[in-house]
């Protein structure tokens, strides 16, 4: 399965669009030349001479050979030209675009931290966690889930002793955060957004391949068990 490109494709063709209006062919490919240098990769496009090509052509075909993260360096320093910064509506939408690096770099970090305090638990939950990421970094949605799902499980039974499953864990996983003098009316909201997490889980991924689930669709699904298991680990470490 090929991996899932973090650069939203089309805010991407719309800044190509609004930037070969202010350009030309020539500049275009200079424009994308000089960056392409500074990374030492070369570009496909690097005549200006050939009559037939319009400065949107050259964006396209020389930014589209950069990595997803050369193309948010790239946009980043148009951002920077006199040309862009007269137009603030384009700058704007610049900002937009460059701000999905900032989430995807968000959601890795919290992923790396919640492996940190997976560390302490019995391996096989940490590695369930790390191959549910890696799986979502692929862009295998089916496997992500399925293993971000185990580990939350994995882990509600390491932390009640218990090896039922997760859909069977409500009274024990009670006892548990009472123990840890958790309020009821949040013992409360974690079930409630256990069941409806076990919902989606069993809807999507459980029994199905999630081709239903777009990628905020199932980034969000992630990040709801980053919290989950979060709080779990939270109350573990909370003193009697």
């Amino acid at each position: 399965m090929n991996k899932r490109s973090s650069v939203p494709p089309v805010l991407l063709i719309d800044i190509e669009d609004k930037l070969a209006e202010l350009i030309s062919e020539e500049e275009a490919i200079e424009l994308t030349q000089a960056f392409a240098k500074g990374i030492n990769k070369e570009i496909p496009i690097i005549d200006p001479r050939d009559p037939f090509l319009s400065p949107n052509e050259v964006l396209k075909e020389n930014i589209d050979c950069f990595s997803d993260d050369e193309k948010f360096e790239f946009i980043a320093q148009v951002q920077k030209l006199s040309y862009v910064k007269r137009n603030p509506e384009f700058e704007e939408e610049i900002t937009d675009f460059l701000s999905y690096q900032d989430q995807m770099n968000g959601s890795r970090k919290s992923r790396n931290n919640i492996s940190s305090l997976l560390a302490t638990y019995p391996p096989k939950i940490r590695q369930q966690w790390i191959k549910a990421g890696v799986f979502f970094n692929n862009g295998d949605y089916r496997n992500a889930l399925d293993n971000v799902r185990l580990t939350v499980e994995l882990l509600v039974k390491n932390l009640t002793k218990s090896e039922s499953s997760l859909e069977n864990q409500k009274k024990n996983l009670g006892n548990f955060l009472e123990a840890k003098s958790i309020d009821t009316q949040i013992r409360n909201y974690v079930f409630k957004i256990l069941n409806i997490y076990e919902k989606i889980q069993n809807d999507q991924a459980k029994h199905d391949v999630p081709e239903s689930l777009s990628f905020e669709e199932v980034s969000f699904i992630m990040n709801q068990s980053y919290v989950i298991i979060k709080f779990l680990i939270d109350c573990d470490n909370k003193a009697f």
